[in-house]
């Protein structure tokens, strides 16, 4: 069994994702989900759906509430009193307006996290050598344990293609309905840099909703430097509302210490608060997301709370280029992920 795979009982089924977008997803894996929660019922309750268009305006206003208007706020009540009306045990947690949640402390997940214990431990020096006083609401000191983050996959790290591309960083042979199929993966530029400098202070969760099958050969082939310790795969995301959702309280982890880097606002629609939103990269050559989200997230590893940063902030947006910043240091791996020699 491979680190971060538990033995829970699956959250979701269908076959892999196709040549398409996190956010949008195709029919046959929203057919899949909303099938699953149909069967499953977890929760021992049945789900009414409600409208994703109340339901974003609603966590924008979760995001960053100090600097919504008036009606945006209105809207967000809207929404939350749709989410009271129409559903029994799903409800979209908020630290901004715990109003608009069904109970206090109410959570999805239970049972047993699908993680081990925090065994990834803080470097001291490190941590006080990037711990400027600049930083929102710096910690008073190197916690025992790295803080955590949640990679998603696929348009994040990666993008896959059934279809052949002539420049594709790997090929995956995967089965497909009894027949062999290659997937072509490109790598997001600097994610081999982006690996690297990140594992140095957080404890890395590669969360996708993507299968196992696929999944774990790219994952081989992307990390091969082993920064990832846990990945977890589709059968551990919440069928909702016809989305695979990342629910953050199954890892078992402090989520004032805990981020998601994801593609799609809807894998983590229960944890808004927690998001490092990212754009989608399908093969852009230029793109620099990852090398400038780099600094940020150092930031990040060394407050108290990571809500609290995130919510000032407004997800860390606009960003800051990488190489305006001031006596930033030269990345030590080019874009393509070759070492740059001084």
């Amino acid at each position: 069994m491979l680190d971060g795979e538990a033995t829970s009982s699956e959250k979701g089924t269908g076959g892999m994702r196709d040549d398409v977008d996190d956010a949008s997803g195709d029919a046959v894996e929203v057919k899949s989900a909303l099938d699953a929660a149909e069967m499953e019922g977890d929760g021992g309750g049945s789900r009414r759906t409600t409208t994703w268009g109340a339901l974003v305006a609603y966590l924008r206003c979760c995001v960053a509430p100090k600097s919504t208007t008036e009606s945006e706020l209105e809207c967000a009540e809207s929404a939350a009193s749709v989410v009271h009306q129409t559903t029994t045990v799903s409800c979209v947690p908020c630290v901004a307006q715990p109003r608009a949640c069904l109970e206090d402390g109410f959570v999805l997940h239970e049972g047993d996290p699908f993680i081990g214990e925090p065994d990834c431990a803080c470097d001291a020096s490190r941590w006080g050598k990037y711990a400027t006083k600049e930083i929102y609401n710096l910690r008073d000191g190197a916690p025992k344990y790295k803080p955590c983050l949640v990679l998603d996959l696929d348009e994040t790290l990666v993008h896959s293609s059934f279809k052949p591309v002539m420049r594709s960083d790997f090929i995956v042979p995967v089965e497909i309905d009894g027949k062999m199929t290659d997937v072509y993966v490109l790598k997001r530029p600097w994610v081999d840099l982006f690996m690297r400098e990140v594992s140095k202070d957080w404890e890395i969760v590669v969360f996708t909703a993507s299968l196992p099958k696929y999944a774990n050969p790219v994952m081989d082939l992307l990390d091969v430097e082993k920064t990832v310790r846990w990945r977890l795969f589709r059968r551990h995301c919440y069928a909702f509302q016809g989305n695979y959702v990342k629910d953050l309280t199954s890892l078992g982890r402090d989520l004032s210490q805990t981020v998601i880097v994801d593609n799609s606002p809807y894998s983590y629609a229960f944890h808004p608060q927690n998001a490092f939103p990212i754009s989608s990269f399908i093969d852009n050559p230029n793109d620099n997301e990852l090398l400038n989200a780099i600094p940020y997230l150092r930031e990040l590893a060394r407050t108290k709370d990571v809500v609290e940063f995130l919510k000032k902030s407004r997800g860390c947006m606009p960003r800051q280029s990488y190489f305006s910043r001031k006596e930033i240091e030269e990345p030590a791996y080019d874009r393509v992920g070759n070492a740059i020699v001084p």
